[in-house]
């Protein structure tokens, strides 16, 4: 089994999903069993520098802030950004 490791900005803990925001601009989204660990769910791809912030808004919603001066909304279900703007300095 292959081991990363990547440094984390955020993270939060939502019923049984862990999401953590790297360093490497991604959002990482985990499933937390008492019975088989921690398992991948989705990685997602969106800013160009580092995020910043990270606010869950409820079990299926979360925003992320990053460095690239961008807000991203995301759907924890549909697996991707469904909205975003730019935020100046």
């Amino acid at each position: 089994m292959r081991r990363y490791q990547i440094p984390v900005n955020r993270g939060d803990v939502v019923g049984r999903k862990l999401i953590l925001a790297g360093f490497d601009n991604r959002v990482r989204i985990y499933d937390v069993h008492s019975e088989t660990g921690i398992q991948k769910i989705h990685v997602f791809v969106g800013h160009v520098m580092n995020i910043y912030n990270m606010m869950v808004i409820d079990d299926g919603i979360f925003t992320t802030y990053s460095y690239d001066g961008t807000i991203r909304w995301w759907n924890i279900q549909v697996k991707a950004c469904f909205s975003f703007f730019n935020v100046p300095f």
